[in-house]
């Protein structure tokens, strides 16, 4: 089961962020508990959303990249296995989600923490100069992200099942 990582994520959450956000983080996190998803809280912002041992998406909160009342979903950054997800999960996403994807990739970087750019193949498509740290995010999801990031979260999941089982090397 699950550890149960409301009262961090949610206690955390509540001083930061106006109800409306607070409530689709509290969906979310309802989601991860819900589909047997653990996070550890990583620093004073962040927490990572782990499978298996394998960081599948990261939820942060301001900090220093962001304002206040603000949080968000990170996916396939070099944090999450080097973007290995990334492409793996492509079979498990609907094409709506990936032509999301792909016209959502950032493209300059949005943290301090990105010294260089990379080029990437994603879905077949070459980027370049695509900010490592976060090439693909939900800022402040509304419903109908959160449920783009709850397809990405269980993709991420069936891949990393796939990866553990030995059917992806």
């Amino acid at each position: 089961m699950a550890a149960k990582i409301k009262p961090q994520i949610e206690d955390f959450a509540k001083d930061l962020l106006d109800e409306d956000k607070l409530k689709n983080v509290v969906c979310f996190n309802e989601f991860l508990i819900e589909n047997n998803l653990s996070a550890e809280k990583t620093s004073k912002y962040f927490w990572s959303v782990m499978y298996k041992g394998t960081r599948i998406c990261t939820i942060a909160f301001h900090g220093r990249i962001l304002s206040n009342n603000c949080w968000w979903i990170r996916f396939f950054g070099r944090y999450h296995g080097s973007g290995k997800l990334l492409n793996l999960c492509e079979k498990y996403l609907s094409k709506e989600l990936k032509d999301l994807i792909l016209d959502n990739i950032v493209a300059e970087p949005p943290c301090k923490n990105c010294k260089s750019f990379e080029s990437i193949m994603i879905f077949g498509k070459m980027f370049d100069r695509v900010c490592w740290c976060t090439p693909f995010r939900f800022i402040n999801p509304d419903r109908k992200s959160l449920e783009y990031a709850k397809e990405i979260v269980l993709a991420n999941k069936n891949a990393v099942t796939d990866i553990k089982a030995g059917n992806i090397k």
